[in-house]
């Protein structure tokens, strides 16, 4: 009895790894060439793949072995460094304590149409923000309104 129980846990998850494989891999895929210089993505398919093709032990080794890997790898820890930075931003002595909400932004203005300036220009525009572009004279002027033109198309 215990035996065929097993064996019939085994086929489930053997089915749903299968399953997932073909819901999310392309998915993955897609978020993998947005983002090249990510790993895990791509782990993530070699993983399940590797559980569906060879079975699920070799499977779960693999696994091991790429979070392993993963874990010590530069972008986890520049993600965790993220997520604890973002933990203490939020939690600022005599501002939050006291109940002070922030004010809603309405209106940008930004010095210099240079290539930063006319990517957070074209950043804030692109997230429905008011932009004040300010530059030191008009030709300046309009080569950032040409870049931001530019880079919106």
């Amino acid at each position: 009895m215990l035996r065929t129980d097993l064996k019939s846990w085994c086929i489930q998850t053997q089915e749903l790894y299968f399953s997932l494989y073909r819901k999310y891999s392309r998915e993955i895929l897609k978020f993998a060439q947005q983002a090249p210089n990510l790993q895990h993505p791509l782990v993530c398919i070699d993983v399940i793949e590797a559980r569906i093709v060879v079975g699920p032990r070799v499977g779960l080794w693999k696994e091991v072995e790429a979070f392993e890997g993963l874990v010590r790898s530069d972008t986890c820890k520049s993600l965790v460094h993220i997520f604890f930075a973002q933990r203490v931003t939020s939690k600022t002595p005599r501002v939050t304590d006291r109940g002070l909400v922030p004010r809603q932004v309405k209106k940008v203005a930004i010095i210099g149409g240079g290539l930063l300036g006319s990517g957070v220009a074209t950043a804030l525009i692109l997230s429905n923000y008011h932009v004040i572009l300010k530059e030191v004279n008009e030709k300046f002027l309009d080569a950032g309104m040409n870049r931001i033109k530019d880079e919106n198309r």
